[in-house]
């Protein structure tokens, strides 16, 4: 069990404290891991977990203080939940079962993370994914945030905007008989993302005015302004709008 690490030193009105805490594990543990650092600002920072640790829960509050999680390898059924509100998060060579992830305007980069499923949503922030996998779904949220990079999807990926950008290459890492489902809607933000790889199950575009594009396969869809599409991907092509 990791211990709590209170602040006894009192604060004279006025001045600033800084604290800073360090906790090692041993590489093995028999019991598993649940953690739940928080701070208000500064960092926050979990490095180098093997998966002998076992960390099966991890929960990170913030209100301005940046969150870095890197080379952690998880337990097979682990949880990790993000919340800040302007500070940033940042997953590097992170390997997930569950991950949801809730900020303001802080960004989030995902460089790369491994998930069976991932929650990304953010008001104002960007969401930066560079050779992340989700094996099952992937979600991301934004109102004004900016959505971009790459992501490799084994089934299901659904995108909501208002008036934020999305720019995705989204490689599809099933077999030829995966149903796999494929959900992009905006109000008045640009869509434009790509899929590769083999082809079966539905994809669903809603757009009031922004303009939407996706290409893949033999789909080549380009829809905009107050409508809505939906199509096959096996082999078929968007009706004419």
């Amino acid at each position: 069990m990791i211990p709590s690490v209170p602040l006894i030193r009192r604060v004279p009105p006025g001045q600033s404290y800084f604290a800073a805490v360090e906790v090692q594990l041993p590489q093995v543990l028999t019991n598993p891991l649940n953690m739940s650092p928080g701070c208000t600002d500064g960092f926050i920072s979990v490095n180098n977990l093997y998966a002998t640790q076992a960390l099966n829960y991890l929960q990170i509050q913030t209100t301005s203080a940046d969150v870095n999680v890197s080379g952690v390898n998880s337990a097979a059924s682990s949880s990790f939940s993000f919340q800040t509100i302007t500070g940033n998060i940042y997953l590097q060579n992170a390997n997930i079962n569950s991950l949801s992830v809730n900020t303001i305007s802080g960004n989030v980069n995902l460089v790369p993370v491994k998930s069976t499923s991932l929650d990304i949503s953010t008001t104002s922030g960007n969401i930066q994914t560079t050779g992340s996998v989700a094996l099952q779904y992937a979600g991301f949220t934004t109102t004004s945030g900016e959505l971009m990079g790459d992501i490799a999807i084994g089934s299901r990926i659904k995108q909501l905007s208002t008036s934020g950008d999305v720019t995705l290459s989204i490689p599809l890492t099933g077999t030829i008989s995966t149903a796999y489902a494929l959900s992009f809607q905006t109000t008045s933000g640009v869509i434009n993302s790509q899929f590769t790889g083999p082809i079966a199950g539905s994809i669903a575009v809603a757009s009031t005015s922004g303009p939407v594009r996706v290409l893949g396969g033999s789909v080549s869809a380009i829809q905009s302004t107050n409508s809505q599409f939906r199509a096959r991907l096996a082999g078929a092509h968007p009706p004419a709008t």
